[in-house]
């Protein structure tokens, strides 16, 4: 038996299969599988996961909440009954009964199980996977630092190839990273949620560094092992350096990255108005007022990248004529070089399944940082609801992107209105809202709200 803070890990007892299998019967909880499991099945898998224990001396743990006693699912070990490109493996797998979800229980456990996997059973690699459209599960694994390359995707051999959760993501994390995470853990850092959306815990995460002692190498090993959507060092100064990098890669800008360390530093400096610097030499001017922090941005660039329509279909899997010719379809930049993608439908939009291998593959070639895809069949009150993919960045997908926000109002054609609005995160469950106002001479503010949190 193993304890976190709210859970016990321990042995399955009799007592837990009605629950267990109550649960496998949910069709919520069981989303992401081909069907659910009745009692009797639900009977024989944890027979099956007593011998795995038995056999390898791990399994997966049946959960515990301490405050209550309850049974709330599983988290643990198992070795994978299919044969894959990287098979034999071990992996980490949780299920958690519905009524438990969003309060960071798997996280919780799954950090335990990690411990154990590499400090007590001395393994050299744990695994994850799921179904590419399991964005919930995909989530719990960046949280505990797993890491994922598009090439290690796969088709599960169990499944047909046309069925819709064939196609399967793969993450990995090593003895030698996992140990790595100790630098981390020594590193001070604060962080942020961007854009947030009527919850502080919503938007998109941001880690502040001051004064990091390391080359840009060293930082980017740091934002690698962090796996946050951004990691920004502040270099301090009377005006302060600002340099950002993504997981896989350092960006000249990154605006919620950019407003997350304006907050920061405001505060630090008790102003409500701040100057910074990035890398590329450009300044940037934010003010705050309350939770909300904004910065000035000079009018969009136009890129002269070729715009093929059956391209863009192909990296979003949809047909041409679900584009919507009323609005931009070009690259431009901030900053940050997008590819802005207009969709006629919000339903069409909120169903995407993208190509990543292939938006990768696009950008490097055209020197962009992914798509922005946008619709303005929004609610009441927002003018565009939008989704920006950005594999190369190291992310597939953005919850909040505020530099393609501002770069898409930029091109718009001109007209009364001064003032946007702008929804994205809510396929991901981090609802995100990205304000962006047209100043004088077609400069854009972009902001939204900004907020302090903890890992969780």
């Amino acid at each position: 038996m193993f304890e976190t803070k709210r859970l016990i890990l321990r042995a399955w007892r009799d007592e837990d299969i009605a629950p267990f299998a109550a649960m496998n019967q949910d069709p919520d909880v069981m989303e992401f599988f081909p069907s659910t499991l009745d009692f009797d099945g639900t009977k024989a898998l944890v027979e099956r996961i007593r011998q795995h224990f038995k056999t390898h001396g791990f399994a997966v743990f049946a959960v515990e909440l301490k405050a209550t006693a309850e049974f709330i699912g599983f988290v643990g070990l198992m070795i994978p009954g299919f044969e894959a490109h990287f098979t034999p493996c071990v992996e980490i797998a949780w299920r958690i009964a519905k009524k438990f979800w969003n309060q960071g229980y798997a996280t919780e456990a799954a950090k335990m199980v990690l411990h154990l996997a590499f400090e007590k059973h001395s393994l050299e690699e744990v695994v994850s996977f799921t179904p590419t459209l399991n964005k919930r599960s995909m989530r719990i694994m960046e949280k505990i630092g797993m890491r994922h390359n598009f090439e290690d995707d796969f088709d599960h051999p169990k499944l047909a190839k046309d069925h819709p959760l064939s196609r399967h993501v793969l993450y990995r994390l090593s003895a030698k990273e996992f140990q790595q995470r100790d630098v981390i853990l020594k590193t001070t850092f604060s962080l942020f949620t961007c854009f947030c959306r009527g919850d502080s815990q919503s938007g998109n995460l941001a880690a502040i560094v001051q004064d990091f002692k390391g080359d840009a190498v060293e930082k980017q090993a740091f934002a690698a092992e962090l796996n946050l959507p951004v990691t920004v060092f502040i270099e301090n100064a009377e005006i302060p350096i600002l340099q950002f990098f993504y997981p896989s890669s350092e960006s000249v800008l990154c605006l919620h990255g950019a407003l997350a360390s304006g907050k920061y530093l405001m505060h630090l400096r008790k102003t409500d108005t701040l100057t910074v610097k990035i890398q590329s030499g450009q300044t940037l001017k934010m003010m705050r007022q309350g939770d909300r922090v904004q910065v000035l941005m000079p009018q969009a660039e136009i890129l002269p990248v070729e715009i093929n329509v059956a391209s863009i279909a192909k990296m979003l899997q949809i047909d041409a004529d679900q584009l919507d010719s009323s609005f931009p379809c070009v690259a431009a930049s901030l900053g940050s070089p997008k590819l802005l993608v207009p969709i006629k439908a919000a339903a069409a939009l909120n169903h995407l399944k993208p190509d990543f291998d292939f938006i990768k593959k696009w950008s490097i070639e055209n020197q962009v940082n992914g798509l922005y895809v946008y619709s303005a069949d929004a609610a009441p009150g927002v003018d565009f609801i939008a989704r920006g993919f950005n594999p190369k960045g190291g992310w597939n997908e953005d919850a909040a992107t505020g530099v393609a926000a501002g770069t898409l109002i930029s091109v718009l054609p001109k007209s009364t209105q001064k003032d946007f609005v702008i929804d994205q995160g809510d396929t991901m469950g981090a609802p995100s809202r990205i304000y962006v106002s047209l100043a004088e001479d077609r400069q854009i503010l972009v902001g939204g709200e900004i907020h302090e949190t903890t890992c969780k």
